[in-house]
């Protein structure tokens, strides 16, 4: 197995995790859960058994949720407001490490996927902070341009 296998099988696992907390909207899981099973495919084709996916599925998607204009500060070393948005921008990274590690289509995925992961993690976090309640742990959650 070569590191950047090793890194797309630990971004899948990891994002494996994230479902699993079950704090990622039904559409978002769906998406993510596909990502899963191309992440197995980029595996194999790592190993020479295959094709590197397309990155134009994810393309699409991270066209229908684009980054934020604006992060808030702090976003990315901010664990979130729940396990899942650590977790996927856990993922992220270990999907850019992996895309450091080779060229072509398969870097090109990772490229985009680490972008749409990010995407994702901000669309929860955001979610998630309009959910908790101004004032909540002592007054550590404050207002933000996101808790509207």
């Amino acid at each position: 197995m070569t590191a950047a296998r090793d890194a797309v099988d630990e971004a899948n696992a990891t994002l494996g995790a994230a479902l699993s907390t079950m704090d990622v909207p039904a559409d978002l899981e769906v998406v993510l859960g596909g990502i899963q099973l191309e992440l197995l495919r980029l595996g194999d084709a790592l190993d020479g058994d295959g094709e590197a996916p397309s990155s134009a599925r994810i393309r699409r998607v991270l066209a229908e949720n684009p980054l934020p204009p604006e992060l808030p500060p702090g976003f990315s070393v901010s664990a979130g407001f729940n396990s899942a948005v650590g977790l996927i921008k856990l993922a992220r990274m270990t999907t850019v490490r992996a895309s450091r590690t080779v060229t072509g289509g398969a870097a090109e995925y990772l490229s985009v996927l680490a972008d749409l992961l990010l995407a994702s993690a901000a669309r929860i976090d955001r979610e998630e902070q309009r959910q908790v309640p101004l004032g909540v742990c002592g007054g550590v959650v404050g207002p933000t341009e996101w808790s509207h």
